[in-house]
């Protein structure tokens, strides 16, 4: 309908394979292939109204099918020193939800609301040198939760003075492993005291901002902003 789209999307992305550079050892010379994923998405984009209170809303999930997956693998040089190399280690699925609501209560006044959900997962992963299962190592960077909420206001002002414009904007992100060459087993045999330095935290981000635009009716417009 005019105020309602329903669809149903499904990509295909690949990162490029390629060699080592610094090869020293055999199985670092060794090509690694590209790595691909699949995405399949359904999602909905609406716009409705609660009496004279507009709202939109916009709501997707996906689903991934992630090969080949490129990640460094940790070897020892001929010198007896650790190096590392680029292998296909790994496959993984990664389900998520994305939420979106926007509320227009009154004139001049926006509340928009955000939520993301990403539940990713190895489905594959055996070290090559180890035999060890380490499907259960964790995605690193990835956030399973993050959101924000943002309230904008704006107001004009009599006479042709122009617009004040106000807001306020606060973003969480959920706890995140930041070491792109730590696995499951690394991570296990990191000292407790020390495994705090391999993961962000959670954390939040509050922005402000004031604003007086089309000042007296010119085209100079002052803003401030606090993050």
């Amino acid at each position: 309908s005019p105020d309602v789209l329903l669809y149903a999307a499904s990509r295909y992305g690949y990162r490029s394979g390629g060699f080592n550079l610094r090869a020293s050892q055999p199985v670092q010379y060794e090509a690694f292939r590209p790595e691909t994923v699949t995405d399949f998405e359904l999602g909905t984009k609406a716009d409705w109204n609660i009496g004279d209170v507009k709202m939109r809303t916009n709501l997707a999930a996906f689903y991934q099918k992630y090969s080949d997956i490129q990640r460094m693998q940790s070897i020892v040089g001929g010198s007896g020193q650790p190096t590392t190399t680029v292998i296909n280690a790994a496959s993984a699925n990664v389900f998520g939800i994305e939420f979106e609501q926007t509320i227009r209560p009154t004139r001049g006044l926006m509340l928009r609301l955000n939520y993301a959900y990403t539940d990713p997962s190895y489905k594959k992963w055996m070290d090559p040198v180890t035999n060890v299962d380490l499907t259960e190592t964790p995605f690193f960077f990835t956030a399973t939760h993050s959101g924000s909420g943002l309230v904008t206001y704006e107001k004009e002002l009599p006479g042709d003075l122009g617009f004040l414009k106000f807001g306020v904007n606060a973003s969480y992100m959920g706890g995140a492993w930041i070491n792109a060459a730590d696995t499951i087993v690394s991570i296990r045999n990191t000292p407790p005291e020390l495994r705090k330095y391999l993961r962000q935290e959670d954390y939040w981000v509050v922005d402000l901002n004031a604003g007086w635009e089309n000042i007296s009716g010119s085209n100079v417009d002052f803003n401030f902003y606090v993050k």
